[in-house]
């Protein structure tokens, strides 16, 4: 899902395609992934076996954290591309 956005990203700053249609695909995989890695971290919590790294987190929160950062800075663009100022 990171490979797809990043693909998305990468074509629209070389002006291969329309900045919102990257803006609307980084949205779409970024709430996918929301709920993918949320459905995981549910699993664990109910399943109570939550594998922790050094942190004591697993993999699954730090892609929850990653996808959500990355929901918020595409509804920021988008909300600078929908402004008529832009």
């Amino acid at each position: 899902m990171y490979l797809v956005m990043f693909v998305a990203t990468v074509s629209a700053l070389k002006g291969w395609t329309n900045v919102k249609t990257a803006i609307g695909v980084d949205g779409f995989v970024a709430a996918l992934g929301m709920v993918f890695s949320g459905n995981f971290i549910v699993q664990e919590i109910m399943s109570s076996t939550v594998y922790g790294g050094p942190l004591a987190l697993s993999t699954c929160v730090y892609g929850f954290v990653f996808y959500t950062a990355i929901l918020i800075t595409v509804l920021i663009a988008a909300k600078k591309y929908r402004s008529p100022a832009a």
